[in-house]
């Protein structure tokens, strides 16, 4: 198991079959998250891993936000 997973919620699978059921316990897949590192602009967020500029704004949500 990865170290930084070692403290993860752990879900119960049950398997049924002809010996009976059988518990083992399996952590839920990982999540990545898009926008981990993502730099946006001062006035942009991260959607999806994209940057957009906030309400009110305009431009690439990088490099630009400027005020409408």
């Amino acid at each position: 198991m990865h170290p930084d997973l070692s403290n993860s919620i752990r879900v119960p699978l049950v398997n049924i079959s002809r010996r009976g059921i059988q518990h083992t316990w399996r952590s839920p897949p990982h999540v990545v998250d898009p926008c981990n590192g993502v730099q946006c602009h001062q006035y942009g967020v991260c959607e999806h891993g994209r940057c957009r500029c906030i309400k009110g704004y305009e431009g690439d949500g990088v490099f630009e936000c400027r005020y409408r």
